[in-house]
């Protein structure tokens, strides 16, 4: 009687231990797939209309940004720009970039000490 009872037991805690995991899964694909892809929900009711839509606009973009006095270069520096506006993580400052600033003054400076041409030491 008792080791039916634990069977009985073991079954029913299997069992919902077997759905829970089911409804986690389902509901972690769904969570997975709208972070991911946030138009996964329209690629869906189109279907593979989808992608040759997407590769239209883009030509269509690309055609319109060209024809308006840009050139494929700005449209390749906006599109970089994009990606790099909407990336998830900000990168940490290495420390090791130096930005150095050549004007007038500095040519001035390094032609009283006699040193009036390129490369400067």
């Amino acid at each position: 009687m008792a080791r039916r009872s634990i069977n009985a037991l073991m079954s029913w805690l299997e069992a919902g231990m077997a759905a829970s995991a089911h409804a986690f899964i389902g509901f972690w694909s769904r969570v997975e797939r709208a972070y991911q892809r946030p138009f996964s929900s329209l690629a869906y009711r189109l279907k593979f209309a989808f992608y040759p839509l997407l590769a239209i606009g883009a030509i269509a973009w690309l055609g319109y940004d060209w024809s308006h006095g840009q050139s494929l270069n700005s449209a390749e520096d906006s599109i970089f720009d994009q990606v790099i506006q909407h990336r998830p993580v900000e990168p940490k400052p290495s420390g090791r970039v130096v930005i150095v600033e050549i004007d007038d003054c500095s040519i001035e400076y390094y032609e009283g000490l006699g040193e009036g041409g390129w490369p400067w030491s």
